[in-house]
């Protein structure tokens, strides 16, 4: 069959092992992942703003005031965020929409931002490669999106979030 076999004449992988194995370390090829963000998963963080369905496409998100949205992560601990993308349709005008990636510390304490992307009166979708503070780590560290709206009158025309993919690499076993 082409594979090793020890402690078996039958190995049914390139390597197989019947028995335990001491190792004093063993290295896993680092894996690229994506974390697809719904728009359904951004919920108000005050009380002037409202976030529904729009029209089976994402979230459309109205405010009286200044206002942020918030959406908890859930990424893997030791992981490497590489990219934070999202996809909007901007309709403030010349006020800005801004969307950070943010870290706080478990106890609640301290919040430091990671990236963001800006839209200004535009549509489309936008990347960052540019992360701080990248590698993950959940015992100190709880992560969420942070959705910021400066308002100017445009409750008639609310922004939509059609969606936020956050890339990041592994290393180790599935």
């Amino acid at each position: 069959s082409g594979g090793v076999g020890i402690g078996t004449n039958s190995p049914a992988a390139t390597l197989h092992i019947n028995g335990d194995v001491m190792a004093t370390s063993i290295r896993w090829p680092a894996r690229t992942n994506y974390l697809s963000v719904a728009p359904a998963a951004f919920h108000p963080a005050d009380h002037n703003a409202s976030l529904w369905d729009y029209e089976n496409f994402g979230s459309k998100l109205e405010a009286g005031s200044d206002c942020s949205f918030v959406a908890p992560l859930v990424l893997p601990h030791g992981a490497v965020v590489r990219k934070l993308t999202w996809s909007a349709l901007s309709r403030t005008g010349a006020d800005p929409v801004q969307m950070w990636l943010m870290r706080t510390t478990v106890t609640g304490d301290t919040e430091a931002s990671m990236a963001s992307l800006l839209f200004v009166g535009e549509s489309g979708t936008k990347s960052t490669a540019t992360i701080a503070n990248a590698t993950v780590d959940n015992m100190q560290f709880a992560y969420f999106l942070e959705l910021n709206i400066a308002w100017s009158s445009f409750s008639m025309f609310p922004n939509i979030i059609y969606s936020v993919l956050i890339e990041y690499t592994t290393s180790g076993p599935d």
